[in-house]
């Protein structure tokens, strides 16, 4: 049995030939854009629907095949939209934590290779840039860049993050 993944929901139709806006997971839209087909949900059944047109601006428009006016475009808006499993790049760990790779360090130990113990991950937020460990280190909460070009090891039995941070990141 085929293992699909909820990425977003049809919303209105969006003009007269059969298009639909779009509201996708931001962590699945490059994955979408590299679908040949979705599947909605309709009467407790996930049908598929091939992508004729995905267009990205201030939100994604949807065309599918088949979907030709505003009638059939009425009768697929607002539902839940799935992709195969298959299709989606992300491992299943970074689906569940919103699409970051290291959402489930929160609670290890983050040492310093030189430093020692700095203090437990007290939570993950996710930037633009990277994701970033909020720690609290001598009394301060501080941010650690979350890079695999300074995490040594990641200790999923004992949660311990090792770690070679660049200079003055802990001042």
């Amino acid at each position: 049995m085929e293992d699909f993944v909820a990425i977003g929901k049809t919303q209105k139709p969006h003009g007269l030939k059969g298009e639909l806006k779009l509201h996708v997971e931001e962590m699945f839209i490059e994955d979408l854009f590299e679908a040949e087909a979705v599947f909605i949900e309709i009467k407790g059944n996930k049908m598929p629907y091939f992508i004729e047109e995905l267009q990205e601006g201030n939100s994604i428009i949807l065309k599918l095949e088949d979907v030709n006016d505003r009638t059939a475009a009425e009768f697929v808006a607002h539902k839940e939209v799935f992709m195969r499993r298959s299709d989606i790049s992300l491992t299943d760990r970074e689906i569940l934590s919103g699409g970051m790779v290291y959402k489930f360090t929160e609670g290890f130990l983050l040492v310093e290779v030189d430093a020692g113990k700095i203090g437990i991950v007290e939570e993950v937020i996710s930037l633009p840039q990277q994701e970033m460990a909020l720690v609290r280190y001598k009394n301060k909460l501080i941010y650690i860049p979350m890079q695999a070009l300074f995490i040594i090891e990641i200790d999923e039995i004992e949660k311990k993050i090792l770690m070679d941070l660049p200079l003055g990141i802990l001042d």
